[in-house]
């Protein structure tokens, strides 16, 4: 399908990675980052021009609660959802009033596998945050996009979480 075709963007593809960022394995952290963070850019840098000369499409990018802070033990993959919630805060006051939508989801953890995959199962966050359900996230994420909301924390949780993330020191 040609660039021309398509009227919005949906970046939803990352990897994760658990454990001491001073031991991680390279070829892992270069995956990482070629998806969460390359991945991202080219894919929304391929697709914005079109959206921008036709005023209209849209951006949806997921992000996580994680980007907001730093986080010991999943260093990169946090370092990578910074990048994802600056990268689109940005491209949306770039293209604000210019017919094309971006907004950035911030969810806390989802009932998938992605955890267990990475070895965080029994990391801290999951005994605070309870998981959603994918379909939840999507709805709420969707919903969010079309009411024009540059970011959306689905859900209470997710929500509350990110006020206090943004006002709390990191250290907390």
């Amino acid at each position: 399908v040609s660039e021309q075709r398509f009227h919005s963007a949906f970046s939803n593809a990352a990897i994760g990675m658990a454990g001491p960022f001073a031991i991680s394995d390279a070829a892992k952290l270069d995956t990482l980052i070629a998806t969460n963070v390359a991945g991202l850019a080219r894919l929304t840098r391929a697709l914005l021009p079109g959206m921008l000369a036709r005023a209209r499409g849209g951006v949806l990018s997921i992000a996580s609660l994680g980007g907001l802070i730093p986080g010991p033990h999943q260093a990169a993959y946090y370092a990578s959802k910074a990048f994802v919630i600056s990268l689109s805060e940005a491209i949306a006051s770039e293209t604000a009033g210019r017919g094309v939508r971006v907004t950035v989801v911030l969810p806390g953890p989802v009932e998938t596998r992605f955890h267990a995959r990475m070895g965080a199962e029994g990391s801290l966050y999951r005994h605070f945050l309870p998981a959603a359900s994918p379909d939840r996230v999507a709805k709420l994420a969707i919903r969010g996009f079309r009411l024009g909301r540059r970011g959306v924390a689905p859900g209470i949780g997710p929500t509350i979480a990110v006020f206090l993330l943004r006002i709390l020191p990191h250290a907390v």
